[in-house]
């Protein structure tokens, strides 16, 4: 009798332990991209919630937010990239009316192309933008037909992008 009731334990362990997957964690998934595709949609299809499951869907969504776009938080910078906002400007400051006008070489350019580094600017050039930069910072500072100060916000990124 006892040696049945071994034989029933060793198999009953056997079955118990052979017939369960090794359970993968969530950083193999991560290594494994083709493994952890097939693991999420069988996951997905069937509603499991072993401890393979749990990991392929938590790797998955740690995947997702690695790759996902860093959020912003203020105006829209793509629209603001692609604006060219390198022109003259009548405005109004501290010291009354007056117009402000970037250099040749960086007129027409967007501000992405400035982010690139894609100017060259004289010493001079780079002071005078460097002060009107300044300037904007100042509440008193407006742009005339500014309406919603929208392009007040464009210079102001725009000035961050020079990194002076």
């Amino acid at each position: 009798m006892k040696k049945a009731m071994v034989v029933c334990g060793v198999l009953g362990f056997v079955l118990l332990s052979g017939c369960s997957d090794e359970v993968k964690t969530r950083a193999w998934y991560m290594d494994h991209p083709k493994e952890l595709a097939e693991v999420f949609a069988k996951c997905k299809a069937s509603g499991d919630d072993t401890p393979n499951c749990r990991n392929a869907i938590e790797a998955q969504f740690r995947v997702k937010q690695a790759n996902a776009p860093v959020p912003t938080f203020g105006p829209d910078t793509s629209e603001m990239d692609k604006a060219q906002v390198f022109k003259s400007y009548d405005m109004t400051g501290e010291n009354g009316r007056f117009t402000y006008s970037f250099p040749d070489s960086l007129k027409g350019k967007t501000i992405q192309e400035i982010k690139d580094g894609n100017y060259t600017l004289s010493d001079d050039e780079k002071s005078n933008l460097r002060h009107f930069c300044e300037m904007l910072d100042s509440p008193l500072t407006q742009i005339s037909r500014d309406t919603g100060r929208s392009q007040k916000k464009s210079l102001d990124y725009a000035c961050k992008q020079f990194k002076f």
